[in-house]
Parts: C-alpha cells; structure tokens; sequence
C-alpha cells in the first residue's frame, strides 16, 4: 500500500506516521507539508509545497496511492476554547489538477476571547475577518478558497446564526 499523510508535524500525524512505517503492508509514505519533518526512513519520502493549495506540477507524483490521511488540526491555529459540533458533511470534489478530495468534513464552533498563537509549521497565514467581508472577498476571489468552505458557508451561517448571541457570551450550548 502506498500513503500519502498530511500533517505529519502534529501529534495525530506523528502517530499516523510511526504506524505507517511499522506496519509491512504499506510500501512507501509521503509526507506532505510546508517544512520538513526531520526524519528518514526507507519507506519514507517528503514533498514540501510552500502553498498547500497549489499542487500543481506534482499531480503526476501524487498518482497511484492507496490512501491518503489528513491529520491537519484546529489546535495548530493556537486557540484553546470548548467546542461544539454545528454540523458535519460529506463532500466531494474534482480538483483542476486531477486530484479528487472525497472527505468527511466536521464543523465546530467555539468561543475565545484571546490572541491567537498560530503553528506556523503548520498554518500557512490567518486573519480576523467579519462574516460579510469574508462573504465579499470569497464571491470576488473563490479560488483563494478551499472547497470544502465554499460549500459550506451558507450552512454554517444558517446553523450558526440560532446559537451566535450564546456564544459571544460564552455560553456555549452542549449540542446544537
């Protein structure tokens, strides 16, 4: 079995990694992400892409993997709050590169009142934004999007809007 990991800096990568490596029926892992992981193995290949959404020019090397493990993770984003799921979904995608994203998606929603520490081994760039600036900026640049957020906008402004007073007070309701 060849595997593709995404995430391999993280806690869930890192064990997602050790795993893959033990385990005799996988083959070869390569690891996908901004910086390298500091590690070798014979098994083990690294593809570092400064941007996480471009991989063009790599579809070719990406051909021919059995699975792909996404193990990118909301702690990386330096925010410590409770968390509520809001809804979940699954999606699927054919990427203008060949490459198809097929996942099971969750969104949750949390309250903090803080400033945020971001990984940057792991987050390529952040910004506070207001609901309606992020609604503008992604109908006049959808491509800097990822598409699973572009399909999910709407559904989460139509489940947030019910709990959003409760959550500004940090409130949190324990299921929405």
């Amino acid at each position: 079995m060849k595997v593709i990991l995404f995430g391999a800096t993280g806690m869930v990568g890192q064990g997602v990694l050790r795993e893959c490596l033990r385990d005799e029926t996988v083959d070869s892992v390569i690891v996908i992400g901004r910086n390298s992981i500091g590690q070798t193995h014979p098994k083990l290949r690294e593809l570092r892409r400064p941007d996480m959404f471009d991989f063009g020019g790599v579809a070719v090397e990406l051909q021919g993997y059995n699975a792909c493990f996404f193990c990118l993770q909301g702690c990386s984003s330096g925010i410590d709050s409770e968390l509520t799921k809001l809804f979940d979904f699954i999606y699927r995608a054919e990427l203008e590169d060949g490459l198809i994203e097929y996942e099971y998606d969750h969104v949750l929603v949390g309250y903090f009142n803080g400033i945020p520490t971001p990984n940057f081994n792991e987050v390529a760039e952040w910004q506070w934004i207001d609901l309606e600036t992020l609604r503008v900026d992604l109908q006049n640049r959808p491509e800097s999007y990822t598409y699973w957020f572009r399909n999910s906008l709407n559904r989460f402004q139509k489940a947030f809007e019910p709990i959003q007073f409760k959550l500004e007070a940090g409130k949190l309701p324990s299921h929405v």
